[in-house]
Formats: C-alpha cells, structure tokens, sequence
C-alpha cells in the first residue's frame, strides 16, 4: 500500500481548479436552508444545523421534494447542453418573436392578430426561461444581478437580426411591455 502525501497548497489548488458540482436536490435544500439560516444569523455549529436539515428534509412533503428534484435536473440537463448551443437557441426565439411582430403590422384579419399575441406571449416566457438557464449556467459563480441580465439580453439583442430594426432601449422597452 503506497500513500501520497500532498501538502496544503497543492490540495487548494487542484480544488480551485475543479469544476463546479452539480447538486442534488437534498445538496440544493440544504444550501438554500443554510443561506437563510446566515441570513437570519444563526450562530448553530455545522454538525447541529446539518442534523436539523436532516430532519427537515425528512418531514418535507413529497411534493416539496419533487420541486427540489426537478430543479436539480434541468439544472443537470442544463449542464448537459453547450453554451452557444443554449444562446442560439435564444437568439432563434428572439428572431422568431420580432418576425411575428412584422407579421402582425402586415396582417391586419383580427384572428390572425390575435393567434400571434398568444404565440409572442408563450415565446417570450420560453425565452424568458432560456436566459434564466443560460445565467445559471454560464454565470454560475457570479452574483445574480439585474446588471447580468442586461448584459445576456444585450449579448442577444447584439446578435439577433433585432438590433437592425430598434436601438436596445428601446428594446427592452418593447420587451418588457410584451
């Protein structure tokens, strides 16, 4: 049997250097329980706040958990599928919904006007979704800030064809009023 000693410094850096783990949906609960418990101040030791969200997790309903589940696996999924692959796809969203609009300034039959409102509506909150996995994913050891928001929806405005037809103020304007 052959041990390796590794000092201190070696061991911090190979663990700076690895990937980020993926959770799972017990890991997600406790983090979430831990943020609050630091939000509140609670001054427990770790070995009594883990006990305690033990027994939280083990008295949470079964719908709860499944939250946590699905959570933790589209964060996988997520994980699974590339970056530019996920901001194409936004960036197709994005030409799909300003398309729909020229499409009702040309059409003016009330029912086709109508079809396409529901259609813009259900596009913007798929994309809406998109770019909230898109921050998880690539911005995953940044801050969530209103100011990366508009950083990702400036990143797509700039490559979507979009930005030949409004400047991004107004964008965001006619965006956010869909």
């Amino acid at each position: 049997m052959y041990l390796q000693f590794i000092n201190q410094t070696d061991s911090f850096t190979q663990e700076k250097n690895k990937k980020k783990r993926i959770e799972n949906c017990f890991i997600s609960f406790r983090n979430e329980m831990l943020e609050f418990a630091r939000n509140v101040g609670n001054n427990m030791t770790m070995k009594e706040f883990s006990k305690e969200v033990s027994q939280l997790w083990k008295n949470t309903p079964e719908s709860k958990k499944d939250e946590y589940k699905r959570k933790y696996e589209i964060n996988r999924e997520i994980s699974k599928n590339s970056k530019s692959m996920l901001i194409q796809e936004i960036i197709d969203l994005f030409n799909r919904l300003s398309q729909l609009l020229i499409a009702i300034i040309n059409d003016s039959s009330e029912m086709s006007y109508y079809e396409n409102i529901s259609t813009i509506f259900n596009l913007k909150i798929r994309i809406m979704i998109k770019v909230e996995e898109y921050i998880d994913n690539v911005f995953q050891f940044e801050e969530k800030s209103t100011e990366l928001l508009l950083k990702v929806y400036y990143d797509i405005y700039e490559k979507s064809f979009i930005n030949n037809l409004i400047l991004f103020n107004d964008f965001m304007e006619w965006y956010l009023k869909l």
